[in-house]
């Protein structure tokens, strides 16, 4: 898929996912991603003690659904039950003319007709 998404338990600093990502970054691996590499990890603080808290704390499966979304160009949405958005990105970044919305002066992704 020329993607990379990495997920852990541990924290976001010198975790696997970071050496992972580095070394693809440093290698000829590199030209053939279509998207930056996405690390999936546990918060960034002290482990909890209570069970309610350690279930926030760590990677769920929504997480990682959004990670894919994100490297593969589609909206992710909020939770597993949420509608899809009414239209979804198409293709990839580079595949797309950049316009400015005239209303709000902002500039916003459009497909390629």
């Amino acid at each position: 898929t020329n993607r990379l998404v990495t997920v852990e338990e541990g924290w976001p600093t010198c975790g696997i996912g970071a050496e992972l990502g580095a070394a693809v970054y440093e290698s000829e691996a590199f030209n053939y991603l279509d998207a930056p590499v996405e690390r999936v990890t546990g918060a960034d603080i002290p482990m909890p003690y209570a069970a309610n808290l350690d279930v926030e704390a760590i990677p769920v499966a929504q997480n990682v659904g959004n990670a894919v979304q994100k490297v593969c160009y589609r909206a992710a949405w909020a939770t597993a039950d949420a509608d899809p958005p009414a239209q979804r990105p198409t293709g990839r970044p580079d595949q797309a003319t950049h316009q400015t919305n005239q209303a709000a002066g902002t500039p916003a992704c459009v497909p390629n007709a």
